[in-house]
Protein backbone atom coordinates (compact mmCIF):
# COMPACT_ATOMS: atom_id res chain seq x y z
CA UNK A 1 0.00 0.00 0.00
CA UNK A 2 1.37 3.22 -0.91
CA UNK A 3 0.64 5.95 1.68
CA UNK A 4 1.05 10.02 1.67
CA UNK A 5 2.79 10.75 5.00
CA UNK A 6 2.95 14.52 6.08
CA UNK A 7 5.65 15.33 8.65
CA UNK A 8 4.63 18.55 11.03
CA UNK A 9 7.20 20.05 12.81
CA UNK A 10 8.29 23.10 14.22
CA UNK A 11 11.57 22.62 12.36
CA UNK A 12 13.59 20.90 9.29
CA UNK A 13 16.89 21.45 7.21
CA UNK A 14 18.75 23.28 6.95
CA UNK A 15 18.23 23.92 10.45
CA UNK A 16 21.02 21.06 11.87
CA UNK A 17 20.18 19.33 14.72
CA UNK A 18 18.93 15.59 15.42
CA UNK A 19 15.15 16.20 15.28
CA UNK A 20 16.12 17.78 11.93
CA UNK A 21 18.41 14.90 10.41
CA UNK A 22 15.90 12.55 11.84
CA UNK A 23 12.84 13.68 9.94
CA UNK A 24 15.34 13.92 6.95
CA UNK A 25 16.45 10.72 6.83
CA UNK A 26 12.73 9.20 7.30
CA UNK A 27 11.51 11.19 4.48
CA UNK A 28 13.87 10.28 2.24
CA UNK A 29 13.95 6.39 3.81
CA UNK A 30 10.03 6.54 3.25
CA UNK A 31 10.42 7.97 -0.56
CA UNK A 32 12.37 5.14 -1.22
CA UNK A 33 9.92 2.64 -0.61
CA UNK A 34 7.92 4.44 -2.90
CA UNK A 35 5.56 6.29 -0.63
CA UNK A 36 4.76 10.22 -0.96
CA UNK A 37 6.25 12.26 1.50
CA UNK A 38 5.96 16.02 2.42
CA UNK A 39 6.95 18.20 5.44
CA UNK A 40 5.06 20.98 6.81
CA UNK A 41 7.17 23.16 8.81
CA UNK A 42 7.81 27.17 9.86
CA UNK A 43 9.65 29.94 7.89
CA UNK A 44 13.32 30.75 8.77
CA UNK A 45 13.36 33.03 12.15
CA UNK A 46 15.88 35.46 9.88
CA UNK A 47 13.11 35.31 6.43
CA UNK A 48 15.69 34.06 4.23
CA UNK A 49 14.60 31.76 1.52
CA UNK A 50 15.19 28.24 2.09
CA UNK A 51 16.72 26.25 -0.76
CA UNK A 52 14.24 23.28 -0.53
CA UNK A 53 14.62 21.62 -4.35
CA UNK A 54 17.71 19.57 -3.33
CA UNK A 55 15.76 17.45 -0.38
CA UNK A 56 14.29 15.50 -2.91
CA UNK A 57 10.80 15.64 -0.71
CA UNK A 58 8.64 18.17 -0.52
CA UNK A 59 8.42 21.07 1.89
CA UNK A 60 5.83 23.86 2.95
CA UNK A 61 6.47 26.44 5.00
CA UNK A 62 4.17 28.67 6.86
CA UNK A 63 4.71 31.90 9.12
CA UNK A 64 5.87 30.99 12.80
CA UNK A 65 3.85 30.74 15.53
CA UNK A 66 3.23 34.09 17.10
CA UNK A 67 2.63 32.40 20.34
CA UNK A 68 3.37 28.69 21.94
CA UNK A 69 0.09 29.40 24.00
CA UNK A 70 -2.36 32.22 22.05
CA UNK A 71 -3.57 31.70 18.01
CA UNK A 72 -2.81 28.38 17.58
CA UNK A 73 -6.05 27.39 16.33
CA UNK A 74 -5.34 29.44 13.48
CA UNK A 75 -3.00 27.18 12.27
CA UNK A 76 -5.06 24.17 11.32
CA UNK A 77 -6.43 26.41 8.53
CA UNK A 78 -2.69 25.88 7.24
CA UNK A 79 -2.70 21.59 7.67
CA UNK A 80 -6.48 22.23 5.60
CA UNK A 81 -4.29 23.86 2.72
CA UNK A 82 -1.62 21.22 2.79
CA UNK A 83 -4.67 18.63 2.81
CA UNK A 84 -6.83 20.06 0.20
CA UNK A 85 -3.05 19.89 -2.14
CA UNK A 86 -1.52 16.69 -1.08
CA UNK A 87 -4.32 13.98 0.41
CA UNK A 88 -2.56 12.52 3.33
CA UNK A 89 -3.49 9.43 4.69
CA UNK A 90 -0.75 9.82 8.03
CA UNK A 91 -0.34 12.99 9.69
CA UNK A 92 3.08 12.74 11.51
CA UNK A 93 4.13 15.95 14.32
CA UNK A 94 7.18 15.78 15.63
CA UNK A 95 7.36 17.55 18.67
CA UNK A 96 3.87 17.00 20.84
CA UNK A 97 3.54 20.55 21.57
CA UNK A 98 2.25 22.81 19.64
CA UNK A 99 2.65 21.34 16.57
CA UNK A 100 0.82 17.94 18.10
CA UNK A 101 -1.79 20.34 20.21
CA UNK A 102 -2.88 21.99 16.27
CA UNK A 103 -2.82 18.62 14.57
CA UNK A 104 -5.01 16.73 16.82
CA UNK A 105 -7.67 19.78 17.32
CA UNK A 106 -7.38 19.78 13.35
CA UNK A 107 -7.75 16.43 12.78
CA UNK A 108 -10.94 15.79 15.12
CA UNK A 109 -13.82 14.24 13.31
CA UNK A 110 -11.66 13.14 10.13
CA UNK A 111 -10.63 9.76 9.58
CA UNK A 112 -6.84 10.62 9.36
CA UNK A 113 -4.76 9.04 12.22
CA UNK A 114 -1.87 11.40 14.00
CA UNK A 115 0.84 10.22 15.01
CA UNK A 116 3.73 12.12 17.83
CA UNK A 117 6.96 11.61 18.26
CA UNK A 118 8.71 14.05 21.05
CA UNK A 119 12.49 14.90 20.70
CA UNK A 120 12.47 15.46 23.87
CA UNK A 121 12.48 19.39 24.14
CA UNK A 122 8.41 19.67 24.77
CA UNK A 123 7.86 16.94 27.03
CA UNK A 124 10.55 16.07 29.03
CA UNK A 125 10.40 16.94 32.76
CA UNK A 126 13.01 19.70 32.51
CA UNK A 127 11.59 21.39 29.39
CA UNK A 128 10.88 25.23 29.62
CA UNK A 129 7.03 24.53 28.43
CA UNK A 130 5.74 22.60 30.99
CA UNK A 131 6.80 25.98 33.09
CA UNK A 132 4.11 28.09 30.93
CA UNK A 133 0.50 27.93 32.48
CA UNK A 134 -1.86 25.55 30.67
CA UNK A 135 0.71 23.35 28.91
CA UNK A 136 0.36 20.66 30.57
CA UNK A 137 -2.75 20.23 30.37
CA UNK A 138 -2.98 20.53 26.44
CA UNK A 139 -0.38 17.93 26.34
CA UNK A 140 -2.23 15.83 28.04
CA UNK A 141 -5.30 16.80 25.30
CA UNK A 142 -3.19 16.28 22.69
CA UNK A 143 -1.55 12.73 23.65
CA UNK A 144 -5.09 11.80 24.85
CA UNK A 145 -6.58 12.50 21.10
CA UNK A 146 -3.22 10.85 19.03
CA UNK A 147 -3.32 7.70 17.84
CA UNK A 148 -0.10 6.47 18.77
CA UNK A 149 3.36 8.08 20.36
CA UNK A 150 6.35 6.76 19.28
CA UNK A 151 8.86 7.42 21.91
CA UNK A 152 12.72 7.34 21.04
CA UNK A 153 14.05 6.77 24.43
CA UNK A 154 12.68 5.10 27.87
CA UNK A 155 12.52 8.13 29.36
CA UNK A 156 10.05 9.86 26.80
CA UNK A 157 8.17 7.02 26.81
CA UNK A 158 7.36 6.78 30.34
CA UNK A 159 6.48 11.15 29.80
CA UNK A 160 3.73 9.88 27.08
CA UNK A 161 2.69 7.63 30.12
CA UNK A 162 2.70 10.54 32.25
CA UNK A 163 0.51 12.56 29.74
CA UNK A 164 -2.01 9.54 30.01
CA UNK A 165 -0.98 7.53 26.86
CA UNK A 166 -2.31 3.92 27.38
CA UNK A 167 0.53 1.71 26.77
CA UNK A 168 -0.76 -0.13 23.66
CA UNK A 169 -0.31 3.51 22.18
CA UNK A 170 3.44 3.94 22.61
CA UNK A 171 5.92 2.61 20.32
CA UNK A 172 9.36 2.59 21.39
CA UNK A 173 11.78 3.63 18.38
CA UNK A 174 14.59 5.30 18.48
CA UNK A 175 16.34 7.65 16.09
CA UNK A 176 18.50 5.70 13.30
CA UNK A 177 21.83 5.97 11.87
CA UNK A 178 23.99 5.24 8.77
CA UNK A 179 25.46 2.55 9.94
CA UNK A 180 27.49 1.63 6.66
CA UNK A 181 28.54 5.47 6.08
CA UNK A 182 29.86 5.66 9.07
CA UNK A 183 31.53 2.39 9.02
CA UNK A 184 33.82 2.98 6.49
CA UNK A 185 36.93 4.35 6.77
CA UNK A 186 37.77 8.24 5.55
CA UNK A 187 40.77 10.36 6.07
CA UNK A 188 40.94 13.47 7.69
CA UNK A 189 40.84 16.75 5.49
CA UNK A 190 44.29 17.66 4.78
CA UNK A 191 43.38 21.96 6.01
CA UNK A 192 43.16 19.99 9.20
CA UNK A 193 45.48 21.54 12.31
CA UNK A 194 48.85 18.89 11.83
CA UNK A 195 48.01 17.90 15.50
CA UNK A 196 44.46 16.48 14.12
CA UNK A 197 45.39 12.90 13.50
CA UNK A 198 43.60 9.47 13.88
CA UNK A 199 43.23 8.64 17.72
CA UNK A 200 44.34 11.95 18.44
CA UNK A 201 41.78 14.00 19.67
CA UNK A 202 38.69 14.56 21.79
CA UNK A 203 35.34 15.37 19.80
CA UNK A 204 32.32 17.37 20.15
CA UNK A 205 29.57 17.34 17.72
CA UNK A 206 26.05 19.62 18.58
CA UNK A 207 25.13 22.74 18.75
CA UNK A 208 26.82 25.04 20.56
CA UNK A 209 24.46 26.56 22.98
CA UNK A 210 24.21 26.64 26.80
CA UNK A 211 22.45 23.35 27.44
CA UNK A 212 24.83 21.21 25.68
CA UNK A 213 27.64 22.17 28.11
CA UNK A 214 30.96 23.04 26.15
CA UNK A 215 32.17 25.47 28.25
CA UNK A 216 32.53 22.48 30.86
CA UNK A 217 33.99 20.26 28.33
CA UNK A 218 36.50 23.18 27.59
CA UNK A 219 37.06 23.32 31.80
CA UNK A 220 37.76 19.63 31.58
CA UNK A 221 40.12 19.76 28.90
CA UNK A 222 42.53 22.38 30.46
CA UNK A 223 42.74 20.13 33.92
CA UNK A 224 44.03 17.47 31.55
CA UNK A 225 46.16 18.51 28.74
CA UNK A 226 49.36 18.72 30.69
CA UNK A 227 48.60 15.15 31.27
CA UNK A 228 47.81 13.43 28.12
CA UNK A 229 48.77 14.20 24.34
CA UNK A 230 45.39 14.24 23.22
CA UNK A 231 43.55 18.08 21.64
CA UNK A 232 39.93 18.78 21.45
CA UNK A 233 37.98 19.33 17.79
CA UNK A 234 34.80 20.95 18.65
CA UNK A 235 32.41 20.74 15.37
CA UNK A 236 29.26 22.74 15.65
CA UNK A 237 27.81 26.06 15.12
CA UNK A 238 25.43 28.56 17.48
CA UNK A 239 24.73 31.42 19.84
CA UNK A 240 27.33 30.83 22.20
CA UNK A 241 30.68 30.27 19.45
CA UNK A 242 32.31 33.66 19.88
CA UNK A 243 32.08 33.19 24.18
CA UNK A 244 33.43 29.75 23.51
CA UNK A 245 36.32 30.41 21.43
CA UNK A 246 37.32 33.53 23.72
CA UNK A 247 37.07 31.07 26.67
CA UNK A 248 39.67 28.98 25.65
CA UNK A 249 41.65 31.64 24.95
CA UNK A 250 41.19 32.95 28.91
CA UNK A 251 41.98 29.48 29.95
CA UNK A 252 45.27 28.97 28.00
CA UNK A 253 43.85 25.86 26.19
CA UNK A 254 43.05 27.03 22.52
CA UNK A 255 46.37 25.77 20.54
CA UNK A 256 45.16 22.51 21.16
CA UNK A 257 40.93 23.14 20.86
CA UNK A 258 39.92 23.31 16.78
CA UNK A 259 36.66 24.80 16.23
CA UNK A 260 35.63 23.16 12.74
CA UNK A 261 32.37 25.00 12.09
CA UNK A 262 29.17 22.95 11.31
CA UNK A 263 30.47 18.97 10.12
CA UNK A 264 28.46 17.44 7.42
CA UNK A 265 28.71 14.77 4.88
CA UNK A 266 31.96 13.20 4.56
CA UNK A 267 33.84 15.49 7.26
CA UNK A 268 31.20 14.60 9.84
CA UNK A 269 31.81 11.29 8.85
CA UNK A 270 36.04 11.52 8.88
CA UNK A 271 35.86 13.13 12.28
CA UNK A 272 33.96 10.41 13.54
CA UNK A 273 35.53 7.95 12.43
CA UNK A 274 39.43 9.22 13.21
CA UNK A 275 38.51 10.68 16.77
CA UNK A 276 39.72 8.58 20.06
CA UNK A 277 35.99 9.37 21.55
CA UNK A 278 33.10 11.77 21.25
CA UNK A 279 31.93 13.74 24.53
CA UNK A 280 28.61 14.51 25.11
CA UNK A 281 28.62 16.71 28.11
CA UNK A 282 25.08 17.91 28.01
CA UNK A 283 23.15 19.51 30.84
CA UNK A 284 20.43 18.80 30.51
CA UNK A 285 18.28 15.85 29.07
CA UNK A 286 18.45 14.40 25.71
CA UNK A 287 15.76 12.98 24.23
CA UNK A 288 17.93 10.70 21.89
CA UNK A 289 21.12 12.13 21.42
CA UNK A 290 21.54 10.84 17.63
CA UNK A 291 25.42 11.84 17.71
CA UNK A 292 25.77 9.05 20.58
CA UNK A 293 24.30 6.33 18.07
CA UNK A 294 26.42 7.96 15.06
CA UNK A 295 29.37 7.86 17.12
CA UNK A 296 28.91 4.10 18.13
CA UNK A 297 28.54 3.49 14.03
CA UNK A 298 31.72 4.73 13.23
CA UNK A 299 33.32 2.67 16.32
CA UNK A 300 33.97 5.19 18.75
CA UNK A 301 32.58 4.81 22.66
CA UNK A 302 31.21 7.85 23.81
CA UNK A 303 31.53 9.80 27.22
CA UNK A 304 28.84 11.13 28.28
CA UNK A 305 26.91 13.30 31.31
CA UNK A 306 24.37 10.86 33.56
CA UNK A 307 21.08 12.69 32.01
CA UNK A 308 17.76 10.98 31.11
CA UNK A 309 18.47 10.23 27.77
CA UNK A 310 22.15 9.55 27.82
CA UNK A 311 21.75 7.11 30.43
CA UNK A 312 19.39 4.66 28.17
CA UNK A 313 22.31 4.53 25.79
CA UNK A 314 25.52 4.40 27.56
CA UNK A 315 26.85 1.31 29.68
CA UNK A 316 29.74 2.29 31.29
CA UNK A 317 32.42 -0.17 31.26
CA UNK A 318 30.90 -0.98 27.83
CA UNK A 319 30.24 1.33 24.80
CA UNK A 320 31.37 4.10 27.27
CA UNK A 321 31.27 6.35 30.39
CA UNK A 322 28.59 8.14 32.53
CA UNK A 323 29.26 11.22 34.11
CA UNK A 324 27.70 13.71 36.64
CA UNK A 325 26.12 15.67 34.88
CA UNK A 326 27.16 19.28 34.79
CA UNK A 327 30.69 18.50 36.61
CA UNK A 328 33.68 18.86 34.82
CA UNK A 329 35.69 17.02 37.24
CA UNK A 330 33.91 13.95 35.53
CA UNK A 331 34.24 14.78 32.30
CA UNK A 332 38.20 15.24 33.19
CA UNK A 333 38.64 12.14 34.49
CA UNK A 334 37.09 10.20 31.92
CA UNK A 335 38.79 11.98 29.24
CA UNK A 336 41.99 11.13 31.23
CA UNK A 337 40.97 7.30 31.40
CA UNK A 338 40.00 7.32 27.67
CA UNK A 339 43.19 9.12 26.30
CA UNK A 340 45.69 6.50 29.11
CA UNK A 341 44.48 2.98 28.28
CA UNK A 342 44.17 3.33 24.37
CA UNK A 343 43.34 -0.40 24.29
CA UNK A 344 40.45 -0.55 25.96
CA UNK A 345 38.90 2.81 24.53
CA UNK A 346 39.20 0.74 21.57
CA UNK A 347 37.59 -2.57 23.22
CA UNK A 348 35.00 -0.46 23.35
CA UNK A 349 34.41 1.53 20.32
CA UNK A 350 33.73 -2.01 19.05
CA UNK A 351 31.53 -3.01 21.11
CA UNK A 352 30.17 0.54 20.34
CA UNK A 353 29.83 -0.24 16.25
CA UNK A 354 27.61 -3.81 16.92
CA UNK A 355 25.39 -2.45 19.49
CA UNK A 356 24.63 0.61 16.47
CA UNK A 357 23.97 -2.30 13.56
CA UNK A 358 20.12 -2.54 15.55
CA UNK A 359 19.81 0.89 14.50
CA UNK A 360 20.33 1.27 10.52
CA UNK A 361 18.22 3.97 9.52
CA UNK A 362 16.12 1.66 7.20
CA UNK A 363 14.78 -0.32 10.21
CA UNK A 364 13.77 2.28 12.12
CA UNK A 365 12.02 3.53 8.83
CA UNK A 366 10.50 0.20 8.31
CA UNK A 367 9.24 0.27 12.25
CA UNK A 368 7.79 3.58 11.52
CA UNK A 369 5.75 2.34 8.26
CA UNK A 370 4.60 -0.87 10.17
CA UNK A 371 2.75 1.72 12.76
CA UNK A 372 1.14 4.33 9.89
CA UNK A 373 0.02 0.28 8.54
CA UNK A 374 -1.59 -0.95 12.27
CA UNK A 375 -3.41 2.71 11.51
CA UNK A 376 -4.75 2.38 8.24
CA UNK A 377 -5.81 -1.07 8.91
CA UNK A 378 -9.74 -1.55 9.04
CA UNK A 379 -11.37 -0.36 12.38
CA UNK A 380 -7.81 0.51 14.13
CA UNK A 381 -9.03 3.81 14.99
CA UNK A 382 -11.61 2.43 17.05
CA UNK A 383 -9.03 0.00 18.78
CA UNK A 384 -7.13 2.67 19.20
CA UNK A 385 -9.17 5.00 21.85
Amino acid sequence: MTMRICFYTETALPVIGGQELAIDELARQFQRCGHEVRVLTLRDRKHQQAHDAPLGYSVTRHARYLSTRYFLNWYRSVISSVYRHFRFNILHCHNVYPAGYIATGWSAGRSIPVVLTSHGCDIAADSHLLRKRGVAERISTTVSRSDACIAISPMLAEQFRRFGAPSHRIRQITNGVDVSGLSQPIALPSDMPAWVRPGSYFLLMGRLVHRKGVDLLLHAYRRIQAHCDTGLVIAGDGEQIDLLRDLAVRIGIRERVHFSGMARGSLKTALLRNALCTVVPSRISEGSALVVLESFAAGRPVIASAVPGLVDAITPGRNGWLVPEDSDDGLAEAMLAASSDRRETDRMGGNARQEATAFDWHQIAARHLEVYRDLLSPGARTMAA
